[in-house]
């Protein structure tokens, strides 16, 4: 359930969602379109409920890493004091299917507002709790997780945004650089 520090932060990203995601999803526009084009293949595709699934479990894998990086300064695979002491499950990565990757950049928030940090905190154990639910719900058919890079990827898209910091830009530096990151993740999720 969320707090009302949380809500009232839930509804300040909320606000400005269509500016923020008109500029990041341009951005990414370009790199989209040859991905997602249509084959002949894909037109006759069909999905299966775990194919829904693991798509859904890359993004937990994306989001969870991040607010837990942000909120713990570690990986959902690896406990510490500060996550366990919050309720974020520590994370069994038990997915066989694909290769696993390691996530690498990232770093604990220097946060200076309460209101902000249990809002990465919050979310990182909601977050930690998706994947552990999309595991548990696939089983073997579960995907490893790929390899995260949270370091530059935000570098690439403030810079396209024209977000300022651009090629130096870190949603790890500060209060208002986690919730500019935590925006274009949430506008993400929203839109897959």
């Amino acid at each position: 359930m969320a707090t009302q520090e949380t809500q009232l932060l839930d509804d300040i990203i909320t606000t400005s969602r269509r500016r923020m995601l008109t500029l990041g999803l341009t951005s990414l526009a370009g790199a989209a379109v040859g991905a997602l084009a249509p084959s002949a293949h894909a037109a006759t595709a069909s999905y299966t409920d775990a194919d829904i699934l693991n798509f859904a479990l890359n993004l937990e894998y994306l989001e969870a890493n991040f607010y837990y990086l942000a909120a713990f300064g570690t990986t959902i695979d690896k406990a510490n004091a500060a996550s366990t002491a919050a309720g974020a499950p520590l994370i069994t990565l038990s997915g066989t299917v694909g290769t696993a990757g390691t996530v690498t950049g990232g770093s604990q928030v220097p946060f200076t507002a309460i209101t902000v940090a249990s809002y990465a905190i919050e979310t990182a154990v909601e977050e930690g709790k998706h994947v552990q639910l999309l595991l548990s719900a696939l089983g073997n058919s579960a995907v490893a997780q790929p390899a995260l890079n949270l370091g530059t990827s935000f570098q690439t898209l403030a810079s396209a945004a024209k977000i300022p910091g651009g090629s130096s830009f870190s949603p790890y530096a500060s209060d208002e650089a986690f919730l500019v990151g935590a925006y274009v993740f949430e506008d993400v999720g929203v839109t897959a």
